[in-house]
């Protein structure tokens, strides 16, 4: 990734544990819009090497409008060869979620990154790794990605809540 790109990351990181969400999200915003993503993407560049970006966000936005009208089916994404997209479950004394697990072929190299895909309403792992082309992304630059399902006991509409500052700090 850039350092330009990681700076604003680490800006957003500092805004959240700061009490700050909408600002946090106007910075990501910021990163991935104008001379973030979005132009490094029209200009052929990556933020995370020197691979173009494989997916446009109009493809994107598709592919996840797709999987919710789908009413949650979800079809297995294929997987390169050695890649894994494997299912688990967390438990811990707050409760227990499963999770998708998508490691790619890391051809003996250690992972670059982790990432946490939290799914939109109604969606299920499957669905928003299957919208949002994470797992190509994951396997062009060595990422590991996890997918934790929300439950309907949490939320009726199976929503994660990022968005509600009680549910942003450590612990929460």
């Amino acid at each position: 990734m850039t350092d330009e790109f990681n700076a604003a990351m680490r800006r957003a990181g500092k805004l959240v544990r700061a009490g700050n969400p909408k600002a946090a999200t106007e910075a990501i915003q910021n990163a991935l819009g104008a001379g973030g993503l979005g132009s490094m993407a029209k200009a052929g560049k990556s933020p995370f090497g020197k691979s173009k970006i494989g997916r446009g966000l109009r493809e994107t936005l598709s592919g996840l409008a797709q999987s919710t009208l789908n009413g949650g089916d979800s079809i297995e994404p294929d997987l390169p060869e050695g890649a894994t997209f494997d299912s688990g479950s967390f438990s811990c004394s707050a409760g227990s979620r499963d999770y998708r697990l998508y490691i790619p072929n890391l051809k003996g190299s250690a992972p670059t990154g982790l990432v946490m895909m939290l799914h939109g309403c109604k969606q299920s792992p499957v669905d928003f790794a299957n919208g949002t082309g994470m797992n190509q992304l994951a396997e062009a630059h060595g990422l590991i990605v996890v997918y934790p399902a929300q439950s309907r006991m949490a939320n009726m509409q199976n929503c994660w809540k990022w968005f509600d500052p009680a549910d942003q700090m450590r612990g929460a």
